[in-house]
């Protein structure tokens, strides 16, 4: 029970900030108007009060850390049924009008939940409907999971280390619920959609980071190629964001055989020392290349209608049974 406060579970990509869910939109654009504001924020005033609280205990004071942690959970219930429902909205329908059209029956539904609390079996279906199969979206909203991180001056995290999955966009939409590519490109402007699913993390790392803090995160080399450097790096460095150290195809310490890239960005104005693969160098571009800019490279307009799409190999292809070491012919 130790450390439970600290231990979430969820989809990372997927949430909303405390002022989305404020206003019942993943575009924050106070559409509906919720006479229980005040609620929500005394809600959230508890629940980092009592996370607060536990952080000052000493570690063998369980019984106290549970009943602070069940109080937690009873203030973020609401909070946490009500981002749901905003992010339910979205995934139920293909384009934004249909979205907006289910997002006003939800937040009716919300409404009249909240002013009977004993029929919330409606409500409660349509959040088990998100949650529930094989290809399940968990909502996860950082702001109101971690109340102590955000509710401060220069809000955020000091620091975020991990090492994300790395899918291609058919394997995104394959592993996932219908529209979760939409919701990447929705929550991650001037993201693309051939993008390999780690640049959103890179994305995620930084949006949450404090003013001065910074992220480490393993890749594959793709972070720094393509679309996948223009939606992760590219974006990063162009928005206050510095690579101050990179590692370029690492081999993979353990079993498997991988190749990966090492960045870490600092978030801010960096005056330290940067380096890249070890070297101390100047600049280390969206690129991982210690020269050059971060801008995506400008299209030939003489290639225009002349060069599309290369070879896209299926099935098996050529291979070679190892088990079979006869000589070819008789």
């Amino acid at each position: 029970m130790e450390q439970d406060h600290a231990l979430k579970y969820g989809d990372s990509l997927v949430g909303l900030t405390a002022e989305q869910i404020k206003t019942f939109n993943w575009e924050e654009d106070k559409t509906y108007k919720d006479l229980n504001l005040p609620l929500f924020n005394l809600a959230m005033e508890k629940a980092k009060f009592y996370r607060d609280r536990i952080h000052n205990l000493d570690e063998d004071d369980y019984e106290a850390k549970r009943n602070f942690y069940e109080n937690i959970e009873t203030e973020l219930r609401d909070i946490r049924l009500k981002g749901d429902l905003v992010i339910a909205s979205f995934f139920a329908a293909e384009n934004n009008k249909a979205r907006k059209d289910e997002g006003n029956a939800l937040w009716l539904k919300f409404r009249n939940w909240q002013s009977d609390k004993s029929d919330n079996a409606e409500v409660l279906s349509i959040i088990e409907q998100l949650q529930l199969g094989k290809k399940a979206v968990i909502p996860f909203h950082w702001e109101i999971e971690f109340p102590e991180v955000f509710d401060r001056n220069n809000p955020g995290f000091d620091v975020i280390i991990g090492n994300p999955p790395f899918a291609g966009k058919n394997t995104t939409i394959n592993a996932h619920a219908p529209r979760y590519l939409d919701w990447l490109k929705v929550v991650h402007p001037k993201s693309h959609g051939n993008a390999d699913l780690v640049a959103h993390f890179f994305r995620q790392a930084f949006t949450i980071l404090r003013s001065s803090g910074c992220f480490g995160l393993i890749s594959t080399n793709t972070i720094a190629q393509g679309d996948t450097r223009s939606t992760g790096l590219r974006y990063i460095c162009q928005n206050s964001g510095t690579i101050y150290n990179a590692k370029k195809r690492m081999k993979w310490p353990g079993l498997a055989a991988v190749v990966v890239s090492v960045v870490n960005v600092f978030k801010g104005d960096y005056k330290g020392v940067k380096l890249l693969n070890g070297q101390e160098v100047t600049l280390i571009s969206a690129f991982l290349f210690h020269s050059s800019g971060n801008e995506d490279p400008e299209v030939l307009q003489a290639n225009a209608n002349m060069s599309f799409q290369g070879s896209i190999v299926l099935g098996m292809g050529f291979t070679f049974d190892d088990s079979n070491s006869g000589a070819l012919g008789n």
